[in-house]
């Protein structure tokens, strides 16, 4: 029994695919780590962690718009311990150009823009 969690938990992490998150200051260009994302094949959205102070943000697409894909950054409101509903605290989009990245703005970091840097296909 012990044998079939570990193989159920091993195919769980399979499904997860971690990218990279970077700041991008929009009047400089200066680029900074941001932390890493992940993306939960089984619910179809993004899973974001920012570093310093460790933040978590959820990246939800919406609609497709001009060949753009359109997404949300949604904000987890955490009540005795548990996830009670999420907010909306930004906005992003992905482009059909060559890279895909996913450019994000999140109100309280703005101006500055949040990239997630795909490097697997979603």
């Amino acid at each position: 029994m012990e044998k079939e969690s570990i193989v159920q938990e091993q195919k769980q992490k399979e499904k997860v695919k971690k990218d990279s998150l970077v700041w991008i200051n929009p009047e400089t260009g200066a680029s900074y780590h941001a932390g890493a994302a992940f993306y939960m094949e089984k619910y179809g959205f993004f899973k974001l962690i920012l570093d310093g102070p460790k933040t978590i943000f959820y990246l939800t697409p919406y609609r497709v718009e001009d060949k753009k894909i359109k997404y949300r950054v949604l904000a987890p409101v955490i009540i005795r311990g548990k996830i009670s509903h999420k907010v909306e605290m930004g906005y992003g989009e992905r482009a059909s150009g060559k890279n895909g990245d996913i450019i994000m703005t999140i109100g309280r970091y703005a101006p500055m823009r949040l990239i997630l840097k795909l490097k697997s296909e979603v």
